[in-house]
């Protein structure tokens, strides 16, 4: 390459630049090496790798219109209207022939009687001998050019539904009632929101996805709480087409495993103006133990006395069910406490997508790392001990 750049620098190189999901990496590292894509520039002829580094994201977006089942590559609307295109300029052509011989038509000139050439430009003169009665005369032309444009108009008509023109264009009609402003709101959602929703998951989502990212590797966002991950972004598409929000959310935690349900899979809504709205929530643990035991208020709060376990409707089944809950969140703890039950819980989490992202290429893939992970997330819940409040239990049960 350095040789050619000295003696032929005007000679092309073929060379191929891959970016694809890198399988066999260290999730740990820092090194561009190891990002979770790779992105390669290798020379054809040599077959020689130039470069070699990597992406957080696939920084590139391939949305598909629509696609059939089992396919990979799909389709646009522009190859439904392919057939409509290729006819419409067909007949554009035929109608472009006939206006010109209806302008400019062909003209019968008999054989003898003109002297010198026939001149058809503007101003010109032709000779004929004088007394003769042959004339020159326009060869009847007979084109309908408002029937071939009612013809073409109806295929473009046909191209403009194919593209959605007539779902996105505003009604001119006579002013409609709030009840058939609805309905019609309504039937164009049917319509819009399968290409909506393919755009939302193929395109809006990677690429708000991958700026946020951005954005925080930068230094340019807040942190996030502890306990959140990047992956645990919903993003809010606020548009005049859709009647609410659309949430597009990552893989969501289960409850109960030190992240607050209210914050599984939504920390905050990307605006349009780019504004990062956070809304932290501290889950109530002591309400929620007092309902999980069966108990109505604290002593001394709100000038009533504590309500025992059974005095209540259902107060005994509420009682035997966090008596069972708790039963098994011991019996976890007994597994797990001693030095082998730690070292399973750290293989569990480096193996379980833990400490690492679960997603794939492949969505079925990802749909298995994802019960993995919640595998992992269900046993942490059950060794929390905080969630289950082994001191206060024990104390009861003496």
């Amino acid at each position: 390459m350095r040789e050619k750049l000295k003696d032929k620098p005007e000679d092309k190189v073929e060379i191929v630049h891959a970016v694809y999901p890198r399988l066999d990496r260290d999730p740990r590292s820092m090194f561009a090496a190891d990002f979770p894509y790779a992105c390669v520039y290798l020379e054809t002829a040599s077959r020689r790798l130039l470069e070699e580094s990597g992406y957080h994201e696939m920084p590139y977006m391939a949305p598909r219109w629509s696609k059939a089942a089992g396919e990979i590559y799909g389709r646009g609307p522009g190859l439904t209207a392919l057939s409509d295109t290729r006819v419409l300029n067909a007949m554009s052509r035929t109608a472009l022939m006939a206006a010109e011989k209806m302008s400019d038509p062909p003209l019968m000139v008999p054989d003898d009687g003109f002297l010198g050439p026939v001149r058809t430009g503007p101003g010109g003169l032709s000779y004929y001998r004088a007394g003769s009665q042959d004339r020159i005369e326009a060869l009847p032309v007979k084109v309908d050019l408002k029937a071939a444009e009612e013809m073409m108009e109806k295929r473009r008509q046909s191209v403009r539904r194919i593209f959605l023109n007539d779902q996105l264009t505003p009604d001119s009609g006579p002013a409609m009632t709030a009840t058939e402003a609805v309905i019609r709101q309504s039937e164009k959602m049917r319509v819009l929101g399968p290409v909506l929703g393919r755009m939302q998951t193929e395109f809006l989502g990677p690429l708000i996805g991958r700026v946020f990212r951005i954005l925080l590797r930068a230094g340019e966002l807040p942190r996030l709480p502890e306990g959140l991950a990047p992956d645990m972004v919903a993003v809010e598409y606020v548009s005049p087409v859709s009647p609410g929000p659309a949430p597009v959310r990552g893989p969501r935690p289960d409850p109960g495993h030190g992240v607050p349900v209210a914050l599984c899979g939504q920390p905050g809504s990307l605006r349009g103006a780019g504004q990062l709205r956070h809304r932290p929530h501290r889950p109530p643990r002591g309400r929620t133990l007092r309902r999980a035991r069966g108990l109505s208020a604290l002593p001394g709060r709100g000038g009533g006395a504590a309500q025992r376990p059974g005095q209540g409707n259902g107060g005994g089944v509420m009682q035997r069910d966090h008596d069972k809950a708790v039963d098994m969140h011991q019996a976890y703890c007994r597994v797990f406490d001693g030095v082998d039950g730690r070292k399973v819980l750290e293989d569990l989490k480096a193996r379980g997508f833990f400490l690492a992202s679960c997603l794939a290429p492949d969505p079925c893939r990802t749909a298995f790392n994802e019960g993995r992970r919640s595998l992992v997330l269900h046993v942490l819940a059950m060794l929390d001990r905080d969630r289950f409040g082994d001191g206060s239990a024990t104390k009861e049960r003496g």
